[in-house]
């Protein structure tokens, strides 16, 4: 299953209605929890309803179970693209330099 960004206040709503089957008790705004919740929902993790500000029946779905099951600290994805770029570049640097430095020694600079 593939990793998928979340934020603090995502992870925290997702562990609690894992842990408790529910999402009362996180100290946090309800405005921030039901967003937090209504993303949950929307990527297929948890299921219930909002009622205003508060969330009513959360349960977490088999998708949900499975995340947090192989994902248990609920890491967010490893962006590998930058490091690969900033290698790229570093490598890159290194060979200009290297090349520029051939040229001096040989005296064609």
């Amino acid at each position: 299953m593939q990793r998928v960004s979340l934020s603090k206040s995502e992870k925290a709503v997702f562990k609690r209605i894992y842990t408790h089957g529910n999402a009362d008790g996180i100290d946090m705004p309800k405005s921030v929890r039901r967003r937090a919740f209504l993303r949950l929902k929307e990527l297929g993790y948890v299921s219930g309803s909002v009622n205003y500000d508060e969330i009513v029946n959360a349960k977490i779905t088999p998708d949900g179970d499975a995340y947090f099951e192989e994902n248990p600290n609920l890491r967010n994805p490893f962006r590998w693209e930058i490091i690969t770029a900033v290698a790229t570049s570093i490598t890159t640097l290194i060979a200009i330099a290297a090349f520029v430095m051939g040229l001096v020694a040989c005296g064609v600079l």
